[in-house]
This record gives C-alpha cells, structure tokens and sequence, in this order.
C-alpha cells in the first residue's frame, strides 16, 4: 500500500530546488528564532508569518489567475512582514546552520 504524497510528512517530501529548501528552511530557522525569544512581539510575529505561508500555499492551490509563483510570492510577502534586514538576517541564518552540519558530518 502506497501513501498518496500530501500525506506524507512534512520533513520526508523533498522539495524541488536549492532555493526551495534554503528559503524553507530560512522561514522555519526565522519562526524559532521569534518564538525563542520570549517577547510578545515576536511571538506575534512568528504567527503572522505562518499565516502569511498558510495563505500563499492556500492561494498557489487554489490556482488563482494571475497567481505569483509560490516561491516568489512567498519571498515578497515575507519581506514585505518581517523587513529586507530581518528577511536577510534569516538567510545568513541558513547558511551558518547548513555550514554548521556539514562540520558534524
């Protein structure tokens, strides 16, 4: 019996390309590094980023005419919340940690 792929968890689809899983990774390493802090701002930001995510994936679904890529939409969005600073502080992020577990291997 096979599992149909949009049940499949999360963390076991691979997504398509390097920007793909560097800017998904960016937006999961951005939402822990706001909840860990403790401050109610930043909370409410992370939660406000995931819903900016909910709505861009329900909008790439719904396959709505003159739709942005999802990617794209997703990267515009997320700047457009978090700031330029904020959006590429989390891409530095992103390379440190994946520099980081390449040392481990």
């Amino acid at each position: 019996m096979t599992t149909h792929p949009s049940r499949v968890p999360l963390r076991r689809q691979s997504v398509g390309s390097r920007r793909q899983r560097r800017l998904l990774l960016s937006v999961r390493l951005l939402i822990r590094a706001l909840q860990s802090t403790g401050n109610l701002e930043d909370v409410l930001l992370a939660k406000m980023i995931k819903n900016t995510v909910k709505e861009c994936v329900r909008q790439n679904r719904a396959g709505e005419k003159n739709a942005v890529p999802l990617q794209q939409n997703l990267e515009l969005r997320l700047q457009a919340l978090v700031g330029p600073q904020m959006f590429m502080e989390a891409m530095v992020m992103v390379d440190f940690y994946q520099t980081k577990r390449q040392l481990r291997r």
